[in-house]
């Protein structure tokens, strides 16, 4: 029995999911100073020329601080940032540098590195979905920029965004509000737009999913869609199978399996979400994923991938469907009508590959090598052909279908050997007959050969074989 790793990874079901931005410029968070870490009582820190508002959540002690004109540090409640008089004397640990902090980049609201998909405003991360369109914030999503943090964020758009609710460091915002916000002096250093001086369009609904068969994302604009994939189809995995799917939602191609439910009167996306976790989250498949959503034209999919040629994502898509197929005949429990069902396939070889010791490449081998050996031999002929055409040697030279006489009978004609002869005579039947009678009178001689050409033996070699 395998070990079994089964990640659910759950979209667009009736409650609609959190969004959380994960780029900071906090003054503690390690990746945004060029020396790894944040500095400390040795160090002299230096912000840049183009300095974004940095966020100190925790209390910080340094040599020196280089700020330009316009740079900004927010202090949390009751922080503190302390400047010694003379440096550390704990060099061991803080021999002292230069620690710039680098992080001056806007970070674009479409890269879906930059988002996390929680079930709470501060709950952990759930492992990323296959469905690159529903990584950043899908239509009805709550949308979160976490408290005690600044932020640098890249919203440079002509398309509208949607999000069903925005929050930024505790505070909910709608679509005029948070208009304002943009448009105001700490607004325009984290919500930037580095193309254009428009203001970008953000909806707010500030509404959630209420459909019992779940809500679509509605990141399938062509435009938005670009914008994502292009960031994300650099990133797709390497092919490991053949038939690669390509579900709606993704940009990469997959090995795997999806099942699209067309649905009846008494759907619920939750009940198949508790089918999968309760039949289906059994130590039976190896480190399989599976996605769950409500597509664009208004069916469910169910995408199933794993972290290796597809194989088990296949087989356990093949068990969904046969307990569904067997519901639909039966129970009914779940409400579904129809079921498309696309699957990957897999580059080992079959059973019966195995059996007789071939796979698929060998035998394209196979053919190549049987092809060649062909080619070799219809070369050896066709140079025998014309070694004995330039020698003389051309053989009988049989037509079938020779030029007709005068009296319309088709001929047919033999070339000896050489060019010249010493014995013969004409075809009396066909077109030349014999000037003389040597048949009726043997004593009738030749005036060329010198003898009777029907009935001399003179000219005749003897066959010592006989």
């Amino acid at each position: 029995m395998k070990s079994f790793v089964l990640l659910f990874v759950f979209f667009a079901a009736s409650d609609a999911a959190y969004k959380r931005w994960l780029p900071n410029l906090n003054y503690g968070n390690p990746k945004n100073w060029n020396i790894g870490n944040p500095p400390c009582p040795n160090d002299h820190v230096l912000m840049p020329a183009i300095a974004p508002i940095v966020y100190m959540q925790s209390n910080s002690t340094v040599l020196e601080l280089v700020l330009p004109m316009n740079g900004e540090i927010i202090l949390g409640s009751s922080m503190s940032l302390t400047f010694p008089a003379a440096p550390s004397l704990a060099p061991e640990n803080c021999p002292g540098t230069d620690a710039t902090f680098n992080r001056t980049k806007p970070e674009n609201w479409f890269d879906p590195k930059n988002w996390c998909t929680t079930q709470s405003e501060t709950g952990p991360c759930e492992e990323p979905s296959d469905l690159d369109l529903e990584l950043m914030p899908c239509a009805l999503d709550q949308v979160i920029f976490p408290e005690k943090s600044s932020f640098l964020v890249d919203l440079d758009t002509s398309d509208p965004i949607t999000v069903g609710m925005l929050k930024i460091r505790g505070k909910a915002y709608t679509t005029s509000t948070f208009r304002q916000f943009i448009s105001g002096k700490e607004g325009k250093k984290e919500f930037v737009r580095t193309k254009g001086t428009v203001l970008p369009r953000v909806n707010i609904q500030q509404e959630s999913c209420d459909d019992v068969t779940g809500c679509a994302c509605g990141n399938d604009n062509f435009k938005i869609k670009s914008k994502i994939c292009a960031l994300q189809k650099p990133l797709c995995r390497a092919v490991t199978c053949q038939n690669m799917i390509e579900p709606e939602g993704s940009c990469c191609r997959l090995c795997g399996t999806s099942l699209e439910l067309e649905y009846t009167l008494g759907f619920s996306i939750a009940s198949i979400k508790k089918l999968l976790k309760e039949h289906f989250g059994k130590d039976k498949y190896n480190t399989t994923k599976t996605s769950l959503t409500k597509m664009a034209k208004g069916n469910v999919m169910i995408l199933i991938t794993d972290n290796a040629d597809g194989d088990d994502a296949v087989m356990m898509g093949k068990d969904i469907n046969d307990y569904l197929m067997e519901d639909q005949e039966k129970d009914h429990r779940y409400g579904i009508k129809t079921i498309i069902i696309r699957s990957s396939t897999s580059l080992k070889p079959t059973p019966s590959a195995r059996k007789s010791g071939l796979t698929w490449d060998r035998n394209i081998l196979i053919g190549v090598i049987v092809g060649s050996i062909i080619l070799v031999l219809l070369i050896i002929v066709v140079t025998f052909v014309v070694i004995r055409r330039r020698r003389g040697l051309s053989g009988f030279d049989f037509q079938l279908f020779g030029k007709k006489s005068d009296d319309g009978i088709q001929s047919t004609s033999f070339q000896d050997f050489g060019q010249d002869t010493t014995r013969g005579f004409d075809n009396p039947l066909y077109d030349n007959p014999l000037k003389e009678d040597y048949y009726q009178d043997p004593t009738k001689v030749d005036p060329v050969l010198k003898f009777n050409p029907v009935f001399s033996s003179e000219g005749i070699e003897e066959d010592s074989s006989i």
